[in-house]
């Protein structure tokens, strides 16, 4: 494309970097993806013909026009494929090139750009999967309710558990800072502020202060039944949700799905799988060992793997009697 600088091969999949060329020979040290051929006309510093003469006052004019010919490819991108597909292809290229405005006229979006609820369920996220594929119409967004969440505290994941149950799209807060405020998004996505959503449970089974979780802060609480609400809309059924330091749970929960609730588990900038699965098999543990609806189920809750999966010879065909006492301390072990 021809520019006031020279011609320049546009990439429309890299960065805006650019690296020069003048008179057929590489100059400066820029490094990057656009490459623009420099007009004959510009003056190199002598003797060794490195960088320009007046780079100061010239790099700042090829960038200029590095960036007006990428944005003419991106226009002409948009003149000739379908909204869709433009979407598809260059709908993050257009935002984080500055070039965010070239989408507020097209009733299309990238699912990515929305929280994923099945690899990103409510709760802390200790790094980024991939995003959801394909893109979606303005018209099933306007249907199915936009959403967007600050992200200041823990509190926040009372929100999240109300808009994931009733499947409500919540714009990334990482594209929702690049969005052209012209962007058809911008007035459709609802502020969701945590103070909104009530929680209400059934009766408390069973809680638990000091389980030794990565957040020694968090409490369990194992209830009958548990719902969100938001004023004016109905209620709906949750598994699992975190508030004021208090994950309340009810025996459908997935252990798994609450460990988001408690950390992310990145600690000194790694991340503690093993941290996450220990917390996974305590909450696991918790939830047996809670919702036991009877001394025998509580038993075979809390065997050691030793005693309730391998084999013991010397225990084979035995029947014993186990006492305990009033503060539930074994007191006797008998032959039946």
């Amino acid at each position: 494309r021809e520019t006031a600088m020279g011609r320049v091969l546009v990439d429309l999949h890299a960065s805006q970097d650019w690296r020069a060329f003048l008179q057929g020979l590489p100059i400066g040290s820029e490094t990057g993806s656009q490459v623009i051929l420099l007009r004959d006309d510009l003056p190199a510093r002598l003797p060794d013909r490195q960088h320009l003469l007046n780079e100061e006052t010239d790099n700042p004019r090829i960038q200029a026009a590095v960036n007006e010919a990428f944005r003419q490819a991106l226009m002409d991108a948009r003149k000739t494929r379908p909204g869709p597909e433009f979407v598809a292809s260059y709908a993050d290229i257009c935002l984080f090139s500055s070039n965010a405005d070239l989408l507020n006229e097209i009733p299309w979006a990238p699912r990515a750009w929305f929280r994923d609820w099945i690899d990103h369920p409510p709760g802390h996220r200790c790094f980024e999967r991939s995003g959801l594929e394909g893109v979606v119409d303005e018209a099933a967004l306007d249907e199915a309710g936009v959403w967007r969440i600050g992200e200041d505290d823990d509190e926040e994941f009372t929100a999240q558990s109300w808009l994931c149950a009733r499947g409500g799209f919540l714009l990334e807060t990482r594209y929702l800072r690049y969005l052209d405020h012209g962007h058809w998004l911008y007035p459709m996505a609802e502020i969701l502020s945590p103070e909104q959503v009530r929680v209400r449970h059934g009766a408390l089974i069973d809680a638990a202060d000091h389980e030794p979780l990565a957040d020694d802060g968090v409490r369990l609480a194992l209830v009958e039944d548990l719902s969100l609400r938001r004023d004016g809309d109905s209620a709906v059924r949750v598994d699992a949700v975190r508030q004021d330091g208090t994950i309340y749970l009810t025996r459908q929960a997935s252990p798994a799905a609450v460990t988001p609730l408690v950390s992310d588990y990145v600690f000194d900038g790694r991340y503690d799988e093993a941290g996450e699965d220990e917390d996974r098999r305590t909450i696991e543990a918790f939830l047996s060992i809670a919702g036991a609806p009877d001394p025998g189920a509580l038993l075979r809750a809390l065997l050691p793997e030793s005693l309730a999966r391998v084999p013991q010879p010397r225990l084979a065909g035995a029947t014993l009697r186990l006492a305990f006492d009033d503060r539930g301390r074994l007191r006797t072990i008998e032959d039946a």
